[in-house]
């Protein structure tokens, strides 16, 4: 649950409590106090043993709340895919070096988000392509994934090439923006081998994310992005693949 920003994480053996409202300077960290049953109360950091691992990713970048994003996924120990726009990165080019520069990896999202099967295959393949020289300007690097806006793609698209990276769990980031209701539903629905569908143009899921992924890692989660998840569950995903979880 989650009253008065504080969040409760019960299992069999302990009861961990994470103090969301608690501002001090120079803190980099929630505080939190794990109380163990049957034994005294510890206020030492807790060390997680990850056996479930779940990919985050984010759509519609980069914006001015992503390097924020950026450091509480390095403060967490976690990592995500970006899949951004072409017509943000070409205004938004240290955010896509910051990225790049990081551990976590940048997918195309296309040009402008347009419905890719609505408009001519000409026009479908300038989304890509265009992306694509956009990023190889930026970072001398090649997009691995593409992200086709709304999650729309038809047979024309699937031949490009790219794996194709969907997602199974909207936590309709983008509809409430509602922070408590984002974490809630994440939670609700985390999996193992999932992939969750955020976007980084929100404060609000910003304010989600710095709440949700020590949650999840309480539960075993370790947050990763797509190479990572595949890695860690020795799958390769393939050319023209269209992927929504990673078992």
């Amino acid at each position: 649950s989650n009253i008065n920003n504080h969040t409760y994480i019960i299992d069999d053996d302990k009861i961990v409590i994470y103090f969301y409202d608690i501002i001090i300077d120079n803190l980099n960290y929630y505080p939190s106090i794990t109380i163990n049953l049957n034994k005294n109360v510890s206020g030492e950091e807790t060390k997680y043993i990850y056996d479930k691992f779940i990919a985050f990713t984010f759509d519609d970048g980069p914006s001015k709340y992503t390097e924020d994003l950026l450091k509480t996924l390095e403060l967490n120990n976690s990592t995500a895919t970006f899949f951004m726009l072409g017509n943000r990165m070409k205004y938004n080019k240290d955010v896509v070096k910051k990225v790049f520069d990081s551990k976590n990896e940048i997918g195309s999202h296309t040009y402008s988000h347009k419905y890719l099967t609505k408009i001519s295959k000409k026009d479908a393949l300038n989304e890509i392509n265009s992306s694509q020289v956009i990023y190889k300007e930026i970072t001398g690097s090649s997009f691995k994934y593409v992200r086709p806006p709304y999650g729309s793609y038809n047979d024309y698209i699937e031949s490009l090439g790219y794996p194709l990276i969907l997602w199974n769990i909207d936590p309709k980031d983008w509809l409430y923006r509602d922070s408590v209701k984002v974490y809630n539903n994440i939670i609700k629905k985390a999996c193992d081998g999932c992939i969750v569908l955020l976007h980084d143009i929100h404060k609000e899921t910003i304010e989600a994310v710095k709440k949700v992924i020590p949650s999840l890692n309480a539960l075993g989660y370790n947050v990763v992005s797509i190479s990572d998840l595949a890695k860690v569950k020795n799958y390769s995903i393939k050319n023209k693949e269209v992927v929504r979880k990673i078992k």
